[in-house]
Order: structure tokens, then sequence, then C-alpha cells
């Protein structure tokens, strides 16, 4: 069904089909609510999807990837409008958006019934009744902006709330909580946006990794714009309300023989992830994989993921890492390992003593910091250092990799084209 309801889009749109799929399924897994969900060790995941369309400011078409799954939801569940909302600021603000409904205690007036302390409980704060939430954040470089503020919880947040149905404030006069939540991200960036605005912070406390990252560029011109005829919605629609009706109705949700056979195979790959920001911002790859292939088996509204959906689902990841490169590339996350590489891999096979690197780095770090830095690139198998002999002490000489700098190479070449 999924694929069904892109390729339907795919003749009337300049978007990315990628950013398309991406923006459907997480659009439907929020449209369908707290309700479905499976069990991995002894956490609960249920539909909620966060992704990162990441395109050029202009031939990236990433808002417009998001217009038409939304149109064919909307037309579905019109209910489901009011749950889309933008303009994230704090971790409070998001619970109040889907606060639960709050008591308060106060004295008893004349004809009430108080308790034995003279008080009386009454409705405070009716709450919100529908806690879907699908956040649209089409300036994400911004929203990081306010996260790497001191002292803004909006991170925390929106990191428990991927992790779980509930989350709460502390505040002491007014603290609120949601229960029984799900919320949904999608986020609209340019590479460059995303490789400086994503702190070192973000990435290492795990927000960052609750992401799908995709890769978003025009696919074709249509000089006379585009839009789904609606007869074309109206098939659509009947068979994605039947979807959403059937998956409110489904709690657990398991997989298929021949799945499990599949996710076993691929399980080991999916955990293991490779060193520096590549395994920091993948690092949740197994229960991203199981949360899409929920998805995908909900779309289509079987009671259990087959193998065909849990091999989408891993599809949709493949594309996901190889947007990670292609944005990224071999960046370790740390800024003199990052630095040195670029340095290492311009000398080519001359390479670079120690001193030749410090002053590379204009001599802004200090031998520590530089020691570190290029233990990492050796232990992520970037570097190699070379002891050279000398009258004393040996001195070294560091080389990018033979092995980094083919794959470099290729991948240079896979990013002109990062769809195939």
């Amino acid at each position: 069904m999924a694929g069904e309801i892109v390729r339907t889009i795919e003749p009337h749109s300049e978007a990315d089909l990628a950013a398309v799929m991406a923006s459907t399924l997480t659009m439907f897994g929020n449209a369908v609510g707290y309700g479905p969900y499976f069990i991995a060790g002894d956490a609960r995941h249920a539909t909620n999807l966060f992704a990162a369309i990441v395109g050029a400011t202009s031939d990236g078409r990433k808002g417009t990837s998001a217009e038409s799954p939304r149109r064919l939801l909307t037309w579905v569940d019109e209910a489901w409008l009011a749950c889309i909302a933008s303009g994230l600021a704090s971790g409070e603000g998001l619970i109040h958006h889907i606060r639960d409904a709050r008591n308060g205690r106060r004295k008893a007036k004349k004809g009430e019934a108080p308790d034995e302390d003279g008080m009386v409980e009454e409705l405070v704060d009716s709450g919100v009744d529908d806690k879907r939430l699908l956040v649209l954040a089409p300036e994400f470089a911004q929203v990081l902006g306010v996260i790497a503020r001191e002292g803004n919880t909006l991170s925390a947040t929106l990191r428990e709330l991927w992790d779980r149905d509930r989350a709460q404030t502390l505040s002491k006069g007014c603290p609120e909580r949601t229960s029984k939540s799900l919320v949904s991200l999608i986020a609209h960036i340019t590479p460059d946006e995303l490789r400086a605005r994503l702190d070192t912070t973000e990435v290492a406390n795990g927000f960052a990794n609750r992401f799908i990252y995709v890769a978003s560029r025009r696919s074709k011109f249509l000089p006379r714009g585009g839009s789904v005829p609606e007869d074309k919605l109206v098939n659509l629609a009947s068979a994605v309300d039947a979807a959403l009706r059937q998956a409110r109705l489904v709690t657990e949700v398991g997989m298929e023989a021949e799945a499990w056979e599949l996710w076993e195979e691929r399980y080991r790959s999916l955990v293991e992830r490779p060193p520096g920001l590549m395994g920091a911002l993948t690092g949740r790859a197994a229960p991203i994989v199981r949360r899409l292939a929920l998805v995908y088996a909900l779309l289509d509204s079987r009671p259990l993921v087959t193998v065909d959906h849990l091999r989408a689902a891993l599809e949709v990841w493949r594309y996901s890492e190889d947007s990670v490169r292609w944005v990224f590339g071999d960046r370790l996350g740390d800024r003199v390992a990052d630095q040195c590489l670029v340095a290492l891999l311009a000398a080519g096979e001359e390479g670079l003593s120690r001193t030749e690197l410090w002053t590379q780095l204009q001599r802004h770090t200090t031998a520590h910091r530089m020691t570190d830095a290029l233990q990492s690139l050796a232990d992520a198998q970037l570097a190699r250092c070379v002891h050279v002999p000398t009258k004393g002490r040996p001195a070294e000489r560091w080389y990018a990799t033979t092995r980094e700098r083919s794959e470099r190479s290729e991948r240079s070449e896979r990013r002109s084209q990062p769809h195939e």
C-alpha cells in the first residue's frame, strides 16, 4: 500500500520519491495513534517515527514531499489535521500541546462535601483528548539552535517521547504530564545546516540517532505545477481509511516465521555500528527498522509483519545510511580528528608529521588533544602511523589509509547519484 501511494503521487510531484515515502510512513504512523506496538527487550515500540529530509534550499523539494501524503491522510481523517503543529521551542511547550487533564484541590465552599482537610478536588485543566501530534519542522536548523541553548529541555523531551508514550514537566508551579501520546516529527534541513548545527552533544546523547535521514532532490520539472487528481486520491482514500480503522483495533504485532528468519540474519549488522559519526548517527538502526516494518504491515492491514514488510523497511534504512554518508562523509564528530583527516587526505602519499599537522590546525589545539584525535582516526582505520628512525627518538608520520582513500573516491561517485 505504501508503494501504491507513492507511485500514485509520483507523476504529479517534483518531490523526491524517497522523501515522499518517508513522509507517508511517518504521517500514517502518527495518524494511527496510540495502540499498535511491538516489544523489543523490555521496551514498547509504537508507530511514531522521526524523519529528517535533507536537501538543498530550492532543489531539495523538502516541503513538497509532505504535501500529497498530508492531503490524502487529512481527507481520510479530518480530525488528524488538528494534530499537526510546528514551532518547537521547549519541552514544556511540547508537553502542554498533548497534556493530560489535571485536577487541583481548593478549600471547600458552603454546601460542598469537603475531605478531612476541608478541601475539595476539582478539574483545573481538561487537557487534550487527541494525543496524536505530528510536528513539522520546516526550518529544523532553527530547532537545533533552540536545543543548543543552555537549560532548554526540548531535546530531552523529544527523546523521551520517541522512546515511550509519556513525559512530564517538573515545574513546581504548574506541572504537566502526558500519557498514551504519540509524537512524530518530520524535519527539513539542508546538508550544510545539518553539518553545522548538529552539536556533538546531541550526537552523544542519542537525539540524532532517533532519526531516519533522507537525502532529497527534485525528481522532475513540472512547469505548470502538479497535483494528484481527485479521483486517484479517492481510490487511495478508501484503502487508507480501511487500513487506519483496522490498525486502531490492533495491539501487539509480531512477525511471521520467514520475517523472523530474515531479522535474525540481519540483526547483527544492524546492532554492530561502524566507528565515528556514522555509527553514532545510526545507533538505533534495529528499533527503527522494526518500527518501519510495523507501519508497512499496518498500511497493508496485516496482523503480522511479513518478510516483504521487513525487506521494505531494510531498504528504507539502507537509503537512510547512504544519506548519512552523503551528508557527513567520513567525519568522526570530533572537530580536531576531522580536521586532521582532511589534512592527511590532502597530503596523500607524502603524509604529515605531528608538527605539520599541528601547523595545519593553526596550532589551535594541545598536544594531548592531538594525540586523542589521531588515536581516534587510527581506531577507526582512517589513518595510520609510521615511525621514522632518527638519531634520537623515532618521529611519527601519519597517513590517511589506502582503504580510506579508495572508499572515499567510490563514495564521491555514489554521492553524485545518492538514489542509486
